[in-house]
């Protein structure tokens, strides 16, 4: 056996036959000694550096044997994103003619997918005699172009690059730079970077900006093209539309996760990206680059901005131009009306485009793919009360729009599993209301004490005893409604501010809720207790212009809405023109159960009440998402002016725009939040130390997920339908 060699960067096994006096590289490549080599690395044309191969022995002088019989037709099998031209230069063809003369199936495919069956035709050999004293040089084709998406940390700009010629080279230069396998939508405002106050750098700044590189949201095009020989090149950004499956589920359709993806329909979806090259070096890179999900953001720095967003509401009129080279099911077409409010902007994912200079017939293209993470959805029930004078539209627009918006750069997506309209009953009474006494047992002139309530025409009566609790009480009448052919939601404990237990004399205030004999509401007429210390009130106001939801949630009117429709969901209620008691005074707020993350002071929720106004899409289109991040943040507000365009701003605004009230903040950005439990403390996930040095680690976004998986309102969507339910 010869001696070995170590394949080097740069090298081909003709090159290393002619260094080591072999007339052919087929003398290596098929003597008996390497037929381990040839079983890994069946291609000729395709060796890599750090293969090893047996030089064989053989005499100089002697002339070189018979070739081996060179290998007919052969068959690639393509593993994705490959183009034809890919395939053609790693099989010793200058670009994809002659593989589109030979596989007529491809003959107009502009990129390959997984599993696509190629066949590499033996290369022509064309012998020609003519006199000739000129030296010729023979140049290696060079590689095809290839794209990626990068995150700029600063390190693809080194002060001497290394060449193309050296051992060290690498074809993923700079290599320093991570390259990203998922896309983010981002979380700043569209004019900022750093900590949410610096500047974003511009269109024309390709080289790096510290405080753009700090959101880590950012994203960066490069393309490694070694035959360009400009300094520009252009690629196309593409939000590729999700496309769901329908599947019949009685009279509803369902969408789950999706089963394809499709080229946008509109221009206002793509993006034209110019990227310049990094000087000395055949890579080119794009300045700072970002995804959104309003069409404002978008226009402010429309060569920066990558639309990514919902279908609610859009225009589809028109047909759209084909695609050329790429299969039907990925052709642009428009959503149904019926599919619009489904699509959602964690199931699309961002597609980069550029044409491949070196292929002689202009159809391939070089094609990359990025995805955006779903991780968990936020289930909703929607109750919207009569006389309310907002439509379940209304809603919809608001959730499948404008908090789908928001949510996303969370990587959380809002779930509608119930929307219906509600009735506001009158139906709840609550025993010791506000104070938690015990019974005396007797009344004013000292006689038996009796507690009435009224249902229907139909009269149930208890006799307290002498220390009988608001529990005791609640239970015995309990016994004798249901007894009666009627149905009990409760009893249920009332937390009550300053309200002191005292054995045998005070203890939690009791509601309940009760419903006819098939669960439809019931109408409780009259109350009456002639109890001397326990007493007994209804819950009866039908006035949803009028409602009342006192802070902390002790008012009975919203929790008798709780009551009598929560779910297991996050459960929104929207009320008519006035919500009364609540710190603004104006009308929304939402609440959280008591201890949970130390809370707001109630026992019941997460949820979240809404006026009329609020639950407008033209009026307030941030504010319903603005208070269901109340309790499901367990925060208050932003508190300074830098967090004027965040979502918890203290006023929502009432229009989209740059400047709109519709970002989550994520780490680095520095605003300050007033944390249940903690004060004021930065949630830009830096440690930081709050009310009784308690330490507080996290980001809105993250503090989001964790207290909404806390109360199992976000869950995982692998499970998921899109059907309302």
């Amino acid at each position: 056996m010869g001696e070995t060699y170590v394949v080097q960067q740069g090298d081909w096994l003709s090159k290393i036959a002619a260094a080591h006096g072999y007339d052919s590289w087929k003398e290596i490549y098929y003597h008996p000694d390497n037929a381990a080599f040839r079983a890994k690395r069946p291609d000729p044309d395709l060796i890599y550096p750090g293969d090893v191969l047996v030089l064989p022995d053989r005499d100089p002088d002697s002339p070189g044997g018979d070739d081996p019989p060179e290998p007919s037709d052969k068959t690639y099998t393509a593993t994705g994103g490959e183009t034809l031209c890919h395939i053609a230069h790693e099989h010793g063809f200058p670009h994809c003619k002659r593989l589109r003369e030979v596989n007529s199936a491809f003959a107009d495919v502009a990129v390959l997918k997984k599993g696509d069956k190629v066949t590499i035709p033996e290369i022509r050999v064309e012998e020609k005699t003519k006199s000739n004293e000129a030296k010729h040089k023979f140049v290696r084709p060079s590689a095809p172009p290839e794209i990626y998406f990068v995150r700029e940390d600063g390190n693809g700009y080194p002060a001497t690059p290394v060449p193309s010629s050296s051992p060290s080279f690498d074809p993923h230069f700079p290599k320093s730079d991570p390259e990203l396998r998922e896309l983010n939508l981002t979380n700043y405002h569209i004019n900022k970077a750093g900590d949410g106050t610096a500047a974003f750098a511009g269109e024309a700044d390709f080289e790096h900006d510290l405080e753009s590189s700090r959101d880590t949201d950012h994203f960066k095009v490069q393309v490694y093209d070694p035959k360009t020989t400009g300094d520009t090149i252009e690629v196309t950004l593409c939000a590729m539309r999700p496309e769901y499956t329908p599947v019949v589920a009685g009279t509803a359709k369902k969408y789950g996760s999706p089963s394809g993806h499709r080229f946008p329909a509109s221009e206002d979806r793509k993006l034209k990206v110019s990227c310049k090259r990094i000087p000395t070096t055949k890579y080119f890179r794009s300045p700072y680059l970002r995804l959104v999900t309003t069409e404002s953001d978008q226009a402010e720095r429309s060569k920066q901005s990558l639309l990514v967003t919902d279908y609610y509401g859009v225009s589809t009129s028109g047909t759209p131009a084909s695609v050329p080279g790429f299969p039907e099911k990925e052709q642009p077409k428009h959503p149904t009306e019926e599919e619009k409010p489904f699509v959602e902007i964690l199931d699309h994912k961002v597609r980069g485009l550029y044409d491949v200079p070196i292929c002689e017939v202009k159809k391939c293209v070089c094609v990359k793919d990025r995805e955006i993470k779903l991780e968990a959805e936020i289930q909703l029930a929607v109750h919207v009360m009569t006389g309310s004078g907002r439509s379940l539209d209304d809603l919809r627009e608001q959730i499948y729009k404008w908090m789908r918006r928001c949510l996303a750069q969370a990587h959380l997506r809002p779930h509608i599993k119930k929307i219906h309209t509600v009735a506001v009953p009158a139906n709840m009474i609550t025993l010791s209301d506000g104070d938690g006494r015990h019974a005396r047992g007797k009344d004013a002139s000292d006689a038996e004490s009796k507690v009435t309530v009224q249902i229907d025409g139909h009269t149930f009566e208890y006799k307290p005893t002498a220390g009988d609790s608001p529990s005791t009480t609640a239970g015995k009448l309990k016994d004798l409604i249901e007894d009666g052919g009627y149905q009990v939601k409760g009893p249920f404990p009332v937390k009550v501010d300053g309200l002191a237990p005292v054995p045998n004399a005070v203890s939690s205030p009791q509601d309940m809720v009760i419903l006819k004999g098939d669960g439809s509401l019931a109408t409780v007429t009259s109350v009456h207790s002639t109890d001397t210390r326990q007493g007994i009130v209804l819950t009866d106001d039908t006035n949803v212009n009028d409602f009342k939801v006192d802070w902390p949630f002790q008012h009975r009117d919203g929790r008798s809405l709780h009551y009598n429709y929560r779910t297991d969901h996050f459960d929104i209620f929207v009320a008519g023109t006035t919500l009364k008691g609540v710190w603004n005074g104006g009308g929304l707020f939402g609440f959280s159960p008591y201890g949970a993350y130390d809370g707001w002071n109630t026992d019941i929720g997460p949820i979240t009440f809404l006026n009329a106004a609020a639950g407008s899409a033209s009026q307030k289109p941030f504010n319903p998402t603005h208070e269901m991040m109340h309790p499901l943040m367990h925060a208050e507000h932003t508190r300074e002016t830098a967090g004027n365009k965040e979502i918890m701003n203290a006023s929502t605004s009432t229009a989209d725009g740059i400047d709109a009230t519709k970002h989550i903040c994520d780490a680095p950005i520095d605003i300050k939040y007033n944390v249940i439990g903690y004060g004021i403390v930065r949630l830009n996930g830096q440690e930081q130390t709050g009310r009784g040095g308690k330490k507080i680690t996290e980001t809105a976004t993250s503090r989001l997920m964790k207290v909404s998986k806390f109360h199992n309102v976000a869950v995982d969507p692998s499970a998921r339908s899109t059907a309302e339910g």
